[in-house]
């Protein structure tokens, strides 16, 4: 049974949300404080997850407002619009970017545990940590650019998508555990080597599901 786990990042309210799947089923869902990154690791462990995924950037742009990931990302030539990350100089001017400061914590503490190694765009390896985006996932999951609309939109059309590709979705859900669980079906496809990436070495890649014909 191969597992994998995704994880919705958030500032200090927040927090993390994570989602652990397998064989198109939700096995677990957890919530940890912000400054719990160790417990999400152990937490990620304790499931076997043979993979992670997380929605945050997990490279600041070297000297751009942005990262070459952000500019690349599209789908049938259409820009799917997301936040854009400046460089660590810029962020610290900015408190909006405490979420991806604890995400780039996140990463660290998984790979500073040995188990787990962020992909650097080569060959395959089991205990892969990637980076997604859940608004991408979902369009590459229904073959087209989708807008993301109020919050309210945004749930029911995630849930919709989530529902079309997981078994049983029966426990209700927030938007942060929706996000995370499409967060695991870009590992899932990572996993199963069904996916795209965008991106380059130098500031990171972000992963998403291969998209419909």
């Amino acid at each position: 049974m191969n597992v994998v786990v995704g994880i919705d990042v958030g500032g200090q309210k927040k927090g993390f949300h994570c989602v652990a799947i397998s064989n198109s089923e939700i096995l677990a869902t957890e919530k940890f404080d912000h400054n719990k990154t160790i417990e999400v690791c152990q937490w990620c462990e304790e499931k076997s997850a043979i993979g992670v995924a997380i929605d945050a950037p997990c490279q600041w742009s070297n000297k751009a407002k942005s990262r070459q990931a952000e500019r690349e990302l599209r789908i049938k030539g259409e820009i799917i619009q997301c936040y854009k990350t400046p460089t660590l100089e810029k962020a610290k001017e900015h408190p909006f970017y405490g979420w991806v400061v604890n995400g780039q914590k996140l990463y660290k503490e998984f790979e500073s545990n040995g188990r787990y190694r962020l992909w650097n765009g080569g060959a395959f390896e089991e205990n892969f940590l990637i980076e997604t985006f859940p608004h991408a996932v979902a369009c590459y999951l229904t073959g087209c650019l989708i807008f993301a609309g109020n919050k309210t939109n945004k749930k029911k059309t995630r849930l919709e998508i989530l529902t079309q590709q997981l078994h049983d979705v029966k426990k209700p859900m927030n938007i942060d555990f929706i996000d995370a669980a499409l967060c695991a079906l870009s590992a899932d496809a990572f996993l199963k080597k069904k996916f795209e990436y965008f991106g380059d070495k130098q500031e990171g890649y972000i992963v998403v599901p291969k998209g419909k014909a």
